[in-house]
């Protein structure tokens, strides 16, 4: 069977997080081998520190050992939680770039993608993992739809926000009038996972940038306090253009909206909310550190590579 994943046939998987649950690894790296495709898998057995796959030195050593592994062209991590931002003083990011492999993950992984963007990567997706997208049901819509997601990327297709999604405008007021359009490096993350690295060299330069933003099990206030920290570090006021994607299982959900629109005010380009993306499925795959444009309308928006 022909791998479904454009130019893929092998996919090499990664713990730089927690350690992964037994039973959805397995399920999805069954589901990962039925689209066709062959698995570098990380040694065995996966040792423990508190919640982490080992040390952050083994899981760095795991992470580059795969980077020089000729076999894989897709690195994916297995799953998110946290510790990734920990090891990051060991990856090799200078050999990732020379390798030209792709990286997806997307929640603790986080940090690891804006990292690897900060030292010249290009060839990475805020997109699928092992435990979380690929085991769920095979028939199931989600992972239809973020496979699907996943294999435009892989395959360079400029609309990055499908049509049967339904971002939502939530303001096209700029600094000078109305602005329907703004075009920068596109950057989608965790929020929580992104203001960890405000004051580190892991942080990419955001002036300019597109931003999609996504979180799970955050109060409404601390949403609040996180976008207030971005304002004040003046990454907000010198976005293009900004996206919110999913806050799932949020405390006080019904100031969400409202705090949304305040921070939204400070943005002199176009942002969109109810964007399809973050801990809910199905979540879109999208390239990171890469020029897009992004429309918006009253009643329509798009998303697409930059020429």
């Amino acid at each position: 069977m022909s791998s479904r994943l454009p130019n893929i046939s092998c996919v090499g998987l990664f713990c730089l997080s927690n350690y992964p649950d037994e039973t959805r690894y397995r399920e999805g790296l069954a589901h990962l081998h039925a689209l066709g495709v062959q698995t570098v898998e990380p040694p065995q057995p996966i040792p423990r520190m508190r919640p982490f796959a080992g040390t952050d030195a083994y899981r760095a050593d795991a992470f580059n050992a795969l980077v020089a592994d000729p076999r894989p062209q897709l690195l994916m991590a297995v799953r998110g939680g946290s510790g990734a931002a920990r090891a990051l003083p060991l990856i090799d990011f200078a050999a990732l770039k020379a390798s030209g492999k792709w990286l997806c993950g997307y929640s603790d992984t986080t940090a690891l993608l804006l990292a690897a963007a900060a030292k010249g990567c290009t060839r990475l997706i805020h997109g699928p993992m092992l435990c979380s997208s690929l085991a769920q049901e095979m028939a199931s819509e989600g992972f239809r739809q973020e496979i699907n997601s996943l294999t435009a990327v892989l395959a360079g297709e400029r609309n990055l926000l499908p049509l049967r999604a339904r971002a939502r405008t939530l303001i096209i007021r700029g600094a000078t009038g109305i602005i329907r359009g703004a075009t920068g490096r596109l950057f989608p993350a965790n929020m929580t996972l992104l203001e960890s690295l405000i004051g580190t060299p892991y942080l990419p330069n955001l002036s300019g940038a597109l931003l999609v933003l996504e979180d799970v099990n955050v109060p409404a206030h601390a949403i609040d306090r996180t976008l207030n920290h971005l304002r004040q570090a003046g990454i907000l006021e010198n976005l293009a253009g900004l996206a919110f994607g999913h806050f799932t299982e949020v405390e006080d959900a019904e100031w969400l909206p409202e705090i949304l629109a305040e921070y939204a005010a400070h943005i002199h380009g176009p942002v969109l909310t109810d964007f399809p993306l973050g801990h809910q499925h199905p979540s879109i795959a999208l390239p990171c550190n890469r020029m897009a444009t992004l429309t918006a309308a009253a009643d329509t928006a798009t998303l697409t590579l930059a020429e």
